[in-house]
């Protein structure tokens, strides 16, 4: 899971955003457990969720890369 700090380019405001495990897990009639394994984004600051429409670029950031028209990414941190 990581931690990606966004920096507004207009304001100069740097924002948090935290990858989480968002996974299910459902058990058949047949008793087998099937784990469907999803990730999420929340705001460090309160903990909301991200808009769905910028998870994919959060999901293939790199240092530099924009996140929809308004963000950088500058900061990358690898959490467990």
């Amino acid at each position: 899971m990581r931690i990606i700090t966004l920096k507004d380019i207009e304001s100069g405001e740097e924002i948090k955003v935290q990858e989480i495990d968002d996974s299910k897990d459902t058990q058949s009639i047949d008793g087998y457990i099937t784990r469907v394994i999803k990730t999420k984004w929340i705001y460090l600051d309160g903990g909301a969720d991200v808009p769905h429409n910028f998870h994919e670029d959060l999901r293939n950031a790199n240092l530099k890369s924009p996140i929809g028209n308004g963000h950088i990414v500058v900061d990358i941190q690898y959490v467990s």
